[in-house]
């Protein structure tokens, strides 16, 4: 179902490749020309890290670059271009169309990825959706929710909890949701109580970087996000977001 007032705060793709090449160059090439929208470039650093002989330190042994971070902040567009993957993330405000309407920008920039990054192999792809849920402060949790901390009265209430799971879905391609979900400290301006439900859906690939089927994955694991997403709130909870 699509929501008016979608409680989304980001929506991301992100795709992991195995590339054996002129690694540099090749996250160059995969913005080259978008510096105008994309005015912000924030350099990626990978750490290593040393244990001392005594055990008693951990220092870093060596850092590398591994490709740049890039922002539209008009848009709400972040893409990370790096040599082992490729993200882009859609943040507020969230497009009226959804997934058809952000992923036509994520599209444009992984063709250019993939032809930066010709003959690497892809090796994972997911799709990620990241919900911020306000309630009013008086709001029961069992009213709005079908997951979670379920406490025996005796017991008294929860002070604050975190909640991961791990779903096996879509049978055909071996999809995995990783759900998170718990209570946040509520932000400025924000009076009521405040939950994360985090869907990260991903899958194994061996797909080639210029393949069509990438997509097509990446399509179908979207397709499951609803489902999940319905599942685990109650139906007073998506009145609010209509």
């Amino acid at each position: 179902m699509r929501y008016r007032r979608p409680p989304i705060v980001e929506a991301l793709v992100d795709i992991h490749v195995n590339f054996e090449g002129e690694a540099q160059i090749a996250t160059e090439a995969a913005m080259a020309g978008e510096a105008d929208q994309y005015s912000m470039r924030q350099p990626l650093i990978a750490t290593s890290w040393r244990v001392s002989a005594s055990a008693t330190d951990v220092v870093p042994a060596a850092q590398s670059l591994i490709g740049f971070r890039h922002d539209d902040k008009e848009a709400g567009r972040v893409a990370l271009v790096r040599i082992n993957g490729f993200t882009f993330s859609q943040h507020q405000p969230y497009p009226t169309n959804g997934w058809a309407d952000w992923t036509v920008e994520a599209r444009r920039l992984w063709q250019k990825y993939a032809n930066a990054f010709s003959g690497a192999i892809v090796t994972r792809i997911a799709v990620r959706y990241i919900n911020r849920i306000v309630l009013l402060a008086d709001a029961r949790y069992e009213d709005h929710f079908l997951i979670g901390p379920r406490i025996p009265a005796e017991l008294g209430d929860y002070k604050n909890f975190l909640l991961r799971t791990e779903l096996n879905v879509g049978s055909g391609i071996g999809a995995t949701v990783l759900l998170t979900h718990g209570e946040l400290v509520p932000e400025d301006g924000e009076s009521g109580r405040a939950f994360l439900l985090d869907l990260d859906i991903s899958s194994l690939a061996s797909d080639r970087i210029a393949s069509s089927s990438v997509w097509e994955r990446l399509d179908h694991l979207h397709s499951l996000v609803g489902p999940v997403f319905e599942g685990a709130l109650s139906e007073h909870t998506k009145r609010i977001f209509r």
